[in-house]
């Protein structure tokens, strides 16, 4: 026989209501006041038929993300723009433009219509983009963005000089070469030199803190084996108050 509390909290799941633009202004409000950070990335798993990914906007800060919005689906794969772009647009009409310092996100967080909405909403962003992307030269030809940095000895950073167009915009390409060797390449649409790409990416990566501190290294949330995606969601909402 199952503990009465246990079908309290099965009960709590399965019918109360929960407003999640007030979660996330309540965890909002427990951060220091000012301008944020956001990043976006995607966990998944598999339980049963089920897949369940979850598509999170968070804002960096000190040394890890901290969750505001979500989108969960039940598919594989990666996310697409008709998902990116809502969650941004709810976190401005929930806060406002002008609480976003910037942007950041991997080479999965891409295309031309998304990186043409944060132009048009005056969004800064630092994206990492793949090695394949074709980047505008100086003439009127385009080749692959690891062409420009073949030469590039490892820990330096260089800037192509001017803005290069990349899927229709006039953007700065800027790469560093990690001591790995591995090539990072970032777009952004700040003209002026820049030169803490390394510090920025590392920053990006704080959402897998995250993640792990909600999966398997910290509160377990997959082994409620949870296959309702609103039940998911409020779990979800409930932990990011608990880990803020």
């Amino acid at each position: 026989m199952k503990d009465p509390k246990y079908k309290h909290i099965q009960r709590l799941f399965r019918t109360f209501p929960l407003d999640f633009s007030t979660v996330a202004r309540f965890i909002v409000r427990q951060l220091p006041n000012g301008q944020y950070l956001l990043t976006l990335d995607r966990t998944n798993w598999k339980f049963g038929q089920t897949n369940i990914n979850i598509l999170c906007l968070a804002i960096v800060q000190q040394v890890v993300a901290i969750p505001v919005l979500s989108i969960l689906r039940d598919k594989k794969g990666n996310s697409n723009t008709d998902e990116r772009i809502p969650l941004i647009r709810r976190f401005i009409e929930l806060f406002g433009v002008e609480k976003i310092d910037g942007y950041l996100a991997d080479r999965e967080f891409i295309g031309t219509e998304f990186v043409l909405y944060l132009i048009k909403n005056e969004i800064k962003f630092k994206i990492r983009i793949k090695h394949d992307t074709r980047v505008a030269r100086r003439r009127n030809d385009t080749a692959p963005a690891r062409n420009f940095f073949r030469n590039l000895p490892r820990g330096e950073v260089i800037q192509l000089r001017g803005q290069r167009v990349v899927w229709g915009q006039k953007l700065s390409v800027t790469e560093t070469r990690l001591m790995s060797g591995e090539y990072l390449i970032i777009l952004s649409p700040d003209a002026s030199r820049v030169t803490a790409i390394p510090g920025d990416d590392k920053r990006r990566w704080e959402i897998k803190i995250l993640f792990k501190a909600l999966k398997s290294q910290g509160f377990d949330f997959e082994a409620t084996h949870l296959t309702e995606l609103d039940r998911i969601e409020t779990l979800l909402a409930l932990l990011a108050i608990a880990f803020c």
